[in-house]
């Protein structure tokens, strides 16, 4: 569901006929983690017209903090499988907090057919540990939305139930010394 600070932008159109150049674009992005008003500007430009700097875009959304990135992953949510190559991409990436935006802002908006076009992306999460519970995430979403066995789905969620068990034993150890 979209924020509440979200505003749709006035020019989504996906058949839009403006084009600019990634030389024209990068100006227009926001300047810091902050910068809400520069995330309105790139935003009300579109897609397909911001698609030279979908790669600076996603690569914002890896800071923990950011209301500009919050506002850009809700955008991304009305694309959906038009920019489904670039999610995939960015949540291949090491950055806990971009998955996190991605899962939570961005295809929480999308339909079924246009998550399942991440399954291989979000079965490999669910199967690595990740610092922000994103591999639950995905899990959750895997079910969800039948993109995987039920028996491979209970079999990851008892193997990471068990192995919670074992670090949280290992905590307490620490905790005890």
């Amino acid at each position: 569901m979209l924020g509440t600070a979200y505003r749709r932008p006035r020019f989504v159109q996906l058949d839009d006929k403006m084009t600019m150049t990634r030389k024209e674009l990068v100006p227009i992005l926001p300047k810091n983690a902050h910068d809400v008003a520069g995330a309105e500007k790139i935003i009300s430009l579109g897609y397909p017209t911001i698609a030279p700097v979908m790669r600076d875009l996603l690569n914002l959304m890896r800071v923990y903090d950011s209301p500009a990135a919050d506002l850009i992953a809700e955008y991304f949510g009305t694309l959906g499988k038009f920019i489904a190559d670039d999610l995939t991409k960015a949540l291949s990436k090491e950055n806990c907090w971009i998955r996190h935006r991605i899962l939570t802002k961005t295809i929480s908006c999308w339909s079924a057919t246009e998550i399942e076009q991440l399954k291989i992306c979000l079965c490999c999460m669910a199967t690595q540990p990740d610092a922000y519970d994103n591999d639950i995430l995905a899990l959750s979403i895997i079910r969800n939305f039948n993109l995987a066995e039920d028996k491979w789905i209970k079999q990851w969620t008892t193997f990471k139930r068990e192995l919670w068990s074992t670090r949280d034993k290992h905590l307490k150890q620490l905790e005890n010394q």
